[in-house]
């Protein structure tokens, strides 16, 4: 009898033992070189060959499928000259059309600011870059984005020409113990490895613009998180501003003030010529627009990878996509782009 209460004990701390090392096992276990994300992209009415690349990524969104990040893109391309904004998925997620980016969505616990993660993110935004041509390339995230933006900024720091983070929780670990005792969910006490923004302020490049937007009313990423960032930031000589929205929470990234900090970063160094935007700079091998609204971003080409070769990136037209959504071609702004199913180095 006692054999078998010494082999049930020992089944059971082996379970809790293997799921507990599982997260670290994940995480640090050689992956192959990471697929590309998901994505929709507007670019501006009058742009160049060479535009401005704005990136923008979508927070942890537990409860719902995420698309705003969508939005934002877009009212970006509307609002500024020469840019092509494209939303992305991160990995795992899926918005409500039921597009989907590769990778591990994970519990939204704090558990999905990974190594994996953001290489994913480079990549795609490498991909973008050589797509567009683009002479600079600005990054924007929303809290757990926001984290992806900061780790982005500090193992990549060549890849980026400035950055936005809102309602950042910077500090990984305090925000994991933050949210843990408010929504009284010991998920967030899962030991995970994980990359937090304030940890790796010291590898961002110095002189690189980044701004910091928080809500003082934030229950979740707390203003003191963003706070703490940007002195990070201050002290390795990163031109990092922190920009306080009073009475404003933690959906903010939708916010006038954050668009208008985009569009600042997308448009400083501009000749006035380009800032206002004349009309005859509409480059002559842009894909023909049909239905675009004179004063609404216009649609931007669709990159494809093949799946059938790694490591060459092929641009097309995403013949299945633009059938799927045909119907709905005639009331769209912009049109979709789907990058996935292969690996870029």
């Amino acid at each position: 009898m006692k054999t078998k209460n010494w082999r049930r004990t020992g089944l059971v701390f082996l379970f809790v033992a293997g799921g507990l090392a599982w997260p670290w096992v994940r995480a640090w276990w050689p992956a192959p070189p990471p697929a590309l994300l998901y994505g929709q992209a507007y670019g501006s009415v009058h742009r160049t060959a060479t535009p401005v690349l704005v990136v923008i990524l979508h927070g942890d969104a537990p409860f719902h499928r995420p698309s705003y990040q969508y939005q934002l893109a877009q009212q970006v391309a509307r609002a500024a000259p020469d840019v092509v904004a494209v939303g992305l998925l991160r990995p795992g997620y899926a918005d409500p059309a039921g597009h989907r980016s590769p990778g591990i969505r994970g519990l939204t616990v704090g558990d999905n600011y990974t190594t994996a993660a953001v290489a994913a993110v480079a990549a795609t935004v490498q991909a973008l870059r050589r797509r567009y041509g683009a002479r600079r390339v600005i990054l924007a995230g929303h809290s757990g984005g926001a984290v992806l933006v900061g780790a982005v900024l500090s193992r990549y720091p060549l890849l980026a020409d400035g950055a936005l983070l809102a309602a950042c929780p910077c500090d990984v670990p305090a925000f994991r113990r933050h949210m843990a005792w408010q929504q009284l969910n010991p998920l967030w006490w899962l030991p995970v490895p994980l990359l937090s923004p304030l940890n790796m302020a010291a590898q961002v490049r110095p002189g690189l613009p980044v701004r910091v937007v928080t809500g003082l009313a934030d229950p979740l990423a707390l203003p003191a998180y963003s706070r703490q960032y940007v002195a990070a930031l201050q002290r390795h000589r990163v031109a990092a501003q922190l920009v306080e929205l009073p009475g404003q929470g933690h959906e903010i990234f939708l916010a006038p003030a954050v668009v208008r900090q985009i569009v600042d970063l997308a448009t400083t160094g501009l000749p006035p010529a380009r800032l206002a935007a004349p009309a005859a700079h509409a480059p002559q091998h842009e894909p023909q627009q049909r239905n675009t609204a004179p004063d609404g971003p216009r649609r931007v080409g669709a990159p494809v990878i093949n799946p059938l070769q790694k490591n060459v990136l092929h641009v097309g037209v995403n013949q299945w996509q633009h059938q799927r959504n045909q119907a709905n071609e005639q009331q769209k702004e912009a049109e979709f782009f789907h990058e996935g199913g292969g690996w870029i180095r």
